[in-house]
């Protein structure tokens, strides 16, 4: 009787073998572990610098009993009703898991580009419970959420998972951000589902954009010539540089590029002066994720010596800016998160434009 009862637990899970599900790729940052009717999920890397910091969830099927014999920080009856989603990152994922309808709150309104959230939006199913360090906590518990899906960075002034702890909320701490490549952040779908369901959906998904990013990288993989290329722009007075490590160093080195800081091994962006970047990259050839300064007038409205770099003398200048919501969501960080071919070839296209030529930009634009 009782092996039975394991076996039926086990099927609800997923509808695809255990091990299909759990099995990863490319993400670091998470594991899920199959167990005796239930599902034990680990979340690590949390943040920068936040050591041997890790999570642990609790998930079994809905009806059968709480495993409260395991140690977690959070239970969490699957497939979940209700949750509300704080960072944007997740929901083209949960439209491509049909999961929106469980959707009952998310940050901010304003941010959002995914059309089937959208709709929910205006129809009144998804309340805004605040962005940033503005989120309202009292907004939250009226949506009667099952969970929470949220970011931390390890400070008390933004991470509001210990208060909805003391509310009898469970929160879910994610970190696909912190992975080190797209297709480890696009991995995290395989997270979600093991919350919402369709795990069919999200293995399905997984493979066919992965097929298409390692079609992509091996077509450049044979070219000799790799530009060299810059990264974003400074933010007041400093100027962040990605390390060698980060995921947009390697969505460079997978699009043939050459990326200025490669030797820079640090945990986090390097924060530099104007003048030091200027000195090596000068005479970069291309120029990627300019954000906010995507015109030449405002690169010219905030330092003239931007027009002395040989990136915007050639044109080949772009930001990452050419999709954008009217309340400034971008959707590169949205959908792009669930398809990172598709920002795989913009890249390529602006690194070797004779590769792709009919390739439109879809998540960048031209800085003119």
């Amino acid at each position: 009787m009782f092996a039975f009862l394991l076996i039926g637990i086990t099927l609800q899970f997923a509808g695809v073998p255990s091990a299909a599900a759990s099995e990863l790729k490319y993400a670091r940052n998470f594991q899920i572990q199959e167990q005796d009717g239930y599902r034990l999920i680990t979340v690590s890397q949390p943040y920068e610098g936040a050591g041997d910091v890790q999570y642990r969830y609790v998930l079994y099927p809905r009806g059968s009993e709480r495993p409260l014999s395991v140690q977690a920080d959070a239970y969490v009856e699957v497939p979940v009703r209700r949750a509300i989603v704080l960072s944007t990152t997740f929901l083209a994922a949960l439209d491509i898991l049909d999961a929106e309808d469980q959707l009952v709150g998310v940050g901010a309104h304003r941010y959002v580009n995914t059309p089937s959230v959208l709709e929910r939006i205006a129809d009144g199913h998804i309340i805004e419970v605040g962005s940033e360090t503005m989120k309202n906590l009292e907004l939250m518990v009226s949506a009667e959420p099952e969970v929470i899906f949220t970011n931390i960075v390890g400070s008390p002034d933004y991470d509001i998972h210990p208060g909805l702890d003391a509310m009898g909320i469970a929160s879910v701490i994610t970190a696909a951000y912190m992975e080190r490549n797209l297709l480890a952040r696009a991995e995290w779908i395989k997270f979600l589902a093991a919350f919402f369901g369709n795990e069919s959906a999200a293995i399905a998904h997984f493979d066919a954009v992965e097929a298409r990013y390692l079609t992509l990288r091996e077509q450049v993989e044979s070219i000799a010539e790799r530009p060299s290329v810059l990264a974003n722009v400074p933010w007041g007075n400093v100027w962040y540089i990605p390390s060698g490590t980060s995921f947009l160093a390697n969505l460079i080195r997978d699009a043939g590029g050459e990326y200025l800081w490669s030797d820079l091994h640090t945990e986090g962006p390097a924060p530099m002066d104007f003048e030091s970047v200027y000195a090596r990259a000068i005479d970069a050839e291309v120029w990627i994720n300019c954000g906010y300064l995507n015109t030449l007038d405002a690169m010219r409205a905030q330092d003239e010596r931007y027009l002395d770099f040989r990136a915007v003398k050639a044109g080949r200048i772009f930001s990452e800016t050419g999709r954008v919501g009217e309340g400034g969501g971008n959707d590169i960080w949205e959908r792009g998160f669930a398809w990172p071919d598709e920002i795989l070839a913009d890249v390529v296209h602006m690194l070797h434009p004779d590769l792709l030529p009919e390739h439109e930009l879809i998540y960048y634009r031209w800085v003119r």
